[in-house]
């Protein structure tokens, strides 16, 4: 069983490589310049990343505080704070907020000329469009890497992009692409290593050719990965058990027990085990190695030596940072367990996994179902047998590789020396000569491929016909469904304007007609009460074209909301502004409790609409002289605003059904309610209604904080 390729493993190397490892939440108040607060909080995030699931939540927190840390105009470190806020969104698996954040980074970065940050957002961002379905911005994505890679002249930068690609490549198994990349980082990683000063200057080499016979290894050509191996052990030296170079002996290890020579990996096994005495990622790497040890006594039906390393695999699993290893471990175990007619057992060891960090490694989740499946066959418990057998075979055919038809060694070729170019020449002209002996056999062949050619074509041609027709018929349908939307919103659009905005406007029109034509028989009183009804009825009329104008932009496909930071009290003191009047006349008292500093996640203009809207039905509700209180309150995940009145009660029955009935989606009030409904949807809010015995009708506004 080849190892499971991990975009989450990648990216914690990168940013790991950045620094070493701190956990402590430094004392800020104990460090001068703002510039060693940073580097200080940058170490401690870095310490956090991937490190337990615990800390991955926590990290989102303190990145996001990083980023208070940094003075405006200083992109770089807030470039660098985005891309911990990004990872931690991701290794929480809430993608939709890393992609966001990631997408901030590559921004900053551009901004700060710091490409390193950039390209591994650039990255990460692949793989998120990629898992989430957004094939058209993976592309948009993938076409800005290679356009920085095409044009960058920083031969380092250059070098980044290659292997950013090379890696994407290679976990979207687009292996000839990946080759070609990794190829293309190796040749620039050597000229760097003649130029550059450091003392492990070849390490990095090292580690690069270490990579690209791991890729050899999981493409089955183990031969060729150990050659890789050993080009890597050159340059990597002294330097093979530390910084993460110890993966080259995990390497060896997997592609010897692939070509069947437990003795030679057990070689590896032991240079690990010694050799990494004291490092923190010890337990980590001894839970994969006896993973890959027991899986291969598992394919070879060996049943109490899979046990032992299985065994093994678990206890060194426990021990081991982050929650991978231990989940992979207990897999084995529970799989031997099932193995040997231990059924119930399994299940124990299997379960969990099923809640562990799969998303990206679906052989690995394949596996894990069908173990369960056979242990629960094994129970008799056939209903849960059945679903796991099923789960189990749809992850089964998405598994499927689309290896190139193109020749690896064609690739390779272009950048092997002279020697072996003259080795494939020698070999061409023996396979000539044995050609010429089978001309007869050949030309048969031939013949027969003609025909299969030609009905190939023939079937190709009917297929293209039948595949233009259909795309044609889904165009249509999709067209008629369009169609069809825009009608009824174009029908419940006139209904609104034929019964709401014809009202107020005959009212402006009959009292300005009254005024104009009987002006002496109406005294000072009679007039100013006249002016008022005025005034009301067309501030009535604007509100109504208001929201008439939000609610048609709400039906529209390309509707969009700009989520940002925003403070709660002005755009409160905004709408009762707004409402000042309508306050004013029925002698309100408004008593805004939100403090001056409390912000929120949110669209600032929708917002608007929505409390104006809210505000608006509670002065509508309150009795003459009455009060409206608002507040806000925090809880662990979300800010909660709260509006109070008394007056007429309004429930979330109410509500719900002002949204559900045809009348009241054709009227004002139903459209106020309906756009709030819509508004907060959008912006991911949620509106709730109560009211209470003593006349008290409570709403409430809930932002998430993530």
């Amino acid at each position: 069983m080849q190892p499971a390729k991990s975009i989450v493993l990648i990216l914690f190397f990168s940013l790991s490589s950045i620094s070493g490892f701190s956990q402590e939440r430094p004392d800020l108040s104990k460090i001068k310049s703002v510039k060693d607060k940073i580097e200080a909080w940058r170490v401690y995030c870095n310490g956090l990343m991937n490190t337990s699931e615990a800390n991955n939540k926590k990290l989102i927190v303190e990145a996001k505080y990083g980023l208070k840390l940094c003075p405006p105009g200083d992109f770089k470190n807030q470039a660098m704070f985005s891309l911990f806020t990004g990872s931690a969104y991701q290794l929480s698996r809430n993608y939709q907020q890393a992609i966001y954040y990631f997408e901030q980074c590559a921004s900053l970065s551009s901004k700060a000329g710091k490409t390193t940050y950039g390209v591994i957002a650039l990255g990460q961002l692949s793989h998120m469009y990629e898992f989430t379905g957004n094939i058209p911005m993976r592309k948009r994505n993938l076409n800005r890497m290679i356009k920085m890679a095409d044009t960058a002249r920083d031969i380092k930068t250059k070098e980044t992009l290659y292997s950013a690609l090379g890696g994407y490549y290679y976990d979207t198994d687009e292996y000839e692409k990946s080759v070609k990349y990794r190829l293309l980082d190796i040749e620039l990683l050597k000229k760097i290593s003649k130029t550059d000063t450091a003392r492990n200057k070849n390490v990095v080499v090292g580690y690069a050719l270490s990579n690209m016979g791991a890729m050899m290894s999981y493409l089955g050509r183990d031969k060729k990965a150990i050659e890789y191996f050993d080009d890597a052990r050159e340059y990597i030296g002294e330097y093979v058990l530390r910084n993460g170079e110890e993966t080259l002996y995990r390497n060896y290890l997997i592609s010897y027990l692939a070509l069947k020579k437990p003795d030679s990996a057990r070689v590896y096994y032991n240079l690990v085990y010694k050799g990494m005495k004291g490092i923190d990622t010890l337990y980590s790497l001894m839970s994969y190695v006896n993973y890959s040890f027991g899986n291969y006594y598992l394919e070879q039906k060996k049943l109490d030596s899979a046990l032992h390393y299985a065994k093994l695999g678990v206890r060194f699993g426990k021990k081991a940072s982050g929650t991978d290893p231990l989940i992979e471990s207990n897999l084995l175990y529970g799989t031997v367990l099932s193995e040997q007619g231990k059924y119930a057992e399994a299940v124990e060891y299997l379960k969990p996994g099923l809640i562990g960090s799969f998303e990206f490694d679906k052989e690995s989740l394949s596996n894990l179902h069908k173990g369960l499946a056979k242990s629960y066959a094994g129970l008799r418990t056939w209903d849960k047998a059945y679903y796991h057998l099923g789960e189990a075979s749809r992850l089964s055919d998405s598994l499927l590789k689309s290896i190139a038809d193109k020749n690896f060694n064609e690739i390779e070729g272009k950048y092997q020396n002279s020697q072996k170019i003259q080795q494939i020449k020698v070999k061409n002209l023996q396979l000539s000569a044995g050609r010429r002996q089978r001309i007869w056999l050949f030309g048969g062949v031939a013949l027969l491929s003609v025909v299969v050619f030609l009905l190939v074509v023939i079937y190709r041609s009917k297929k293209r016909s039948a595949d233009v027709l259909d795309g044609k018929n889904k165009a249509l349908a999709l067209l008629n469904e369009q169609l069809e939307e825009a009608n009824q919103t174009k029908a419940k659009l006139f209904s609104i304007i034929s019964h709401d905005l014809r009202s107020p406007i005959s009212q402006v029109y009959q009292f300005l007609k009254l005024q104009q034509l009987n002006p002496q028989l109406h005294d000072e009183a009679q007039k100013k009460e006249l002016s008022s009804r005025i005034q009301e009825a067309t501030g009535s009329l604007l509100e109504t074209m208001e929201d008439l104008l939000l609610w048609s932009k709400t039906q529209m496909s390309h509707f969009n909301t700009s989520l940002q930071p925003t403070i709660l009290h002005p755009v409160l003191l905004q709408c009762e502004q707004l409402l000042k009047l309508n306050i004013e006349s029925k002698h309100l008292k408004v008593l805004n409790r939100v403090p001056e500093d409390i912000s929120v996640v949110t669209d600032p203009y929708f917002l608007q609409t929505i409390v104006r809207n809210l505000l608006q039905n509670a002065v509508k509700a309150s009795p003459d002289g009455g009060q409206i209180e608002i507040s806000v309150r925090k809880d662990a995940d979300q800010t909660i605003l709260v509006i109070n009145n008394h007056g007429k009660s309004f429930s979330q029955e109410d509500y719900l059904s002002a949204l559900s009935s045809e009348n009241n989606a054709r009227s004002l009030s139903g459209l106020g309610l309906r756009l709030v409904d819509e508004l907060s949807a959008k912006l991911n809010h949620k509106i709730a209604f109560a009211s209470d015995e003593d006349g008290v009708t409570t709403v409430t506004i809930s932002f998430f904080n993530s």
